[in-house]
């Protein structure tokens, strides 16, 4: 069996321990790469000030977004100097690797979603902070999911986005040498990195057994079976220790 990462995943340094220790192939071919968009910063840093809400829709838009940390910052230190329970900026992220991203950073702490590490998920927690009325701020990637935008709008929350990177594809092959003649699984965490890694393969003719591996039935439900021999699901709360443990199952099928 061989492991393809295709999607960038904080887990990956553990993951190739793992695959060490076992004595599993892993290869990394990222499908994407990101690089920085044009925004109005200043613009940003206003919103800050006023916003009740501030959602980073992704890693990589926390790290894209550094020349706004400082407003951030300052936001949240007015909030705690003048004791604030209401009209606090609250801080909102998919995921416990974008809350500790937003912690070395930013130095704040966030909000998520613990059981569900999804736009659906982290609606859910947001439920519960938000009125009618309010301000909310979405920094994200061109090309990033509207789903929790489109929601708050129809609860007449008023949303701003700010788009601040962009996924291009990345320079990367598959050849038919690079697959085994085992299982070959390849680890995709979004829609646009499954269409890349499909358009790759559609090109390589090898007959050897390919499995994606997603995290959720939205992606799942557009895998090409044609390309693709199989999936499972992995939900992205997993660790790498359960990672290889869902891989290890599917193999003694």
């Amino acid at each position: 069996m061989k492991i393809f990462i295709i999607s960038e995943m904080t887990l990956y340094s553990q993951l190739k321990e793992l695959c060490k220790k076992n004595s599993f192939q892993i290869e990394k071919k990222l499908a994407l790469k990101m690089v920085p968009s044009k925004y109005d910063i200043t613009e940003l840093d206003s919103m800050i000030y006023s916003a009740d809400g501030l959602i980073f829709q992704s890693k990589s838009a926390v790290n894209y977004c550094k020349n706004n940390h400082t407003t951030i910052k300052k936001r949240n230190e007015l909030d705690n100097k003048e004791k604030r329970i209401t009209n606090r900026l609250e801080i909102y992220c998919i995921g416990k690797y974008s809350a500790e991203e937003i912690k070395r950073l930013v130095n704040v702490n966030s909000n998520y979603n613990t059981k569900d590490f999804s736009s659906e998920g982290l609606l859910e927690a947001i439920k519960g902070n938000c009125k009618s009325g309010d301000t909310f701020i979405i920094i994200k990637g061109i090309g990033g999911r509207d789903y929790i935008e489109e929601e708050l709008i129809k609860n007449n929350i008023f949303v701003k986005s700010y788009y601040v990177y962009e996924r291009t594809i990345a320079n990367f092959s598959i050849h038919y040498d690079d697959l085994v003649t085992g299982n070959n699984y390849f680890l995709v965490s979004s829609l646009i990195a499954l269409e890349t890694i499909q358009n790759k393969l559609e090109k390589n003719t090898s007959k050897k057994i390919k499995v994606a591996v997603v995290p959720t039935e939205r992606i799942a439900a557009q895998i090409n079976n044609s390309i693709f021999d199989d999936y499972i699901i992995i939900n992205n709360l997993s660790t790498a220790r359960q990672y290889i443990g869902e891989i290890e199952k599917y193999e003694k099928k």
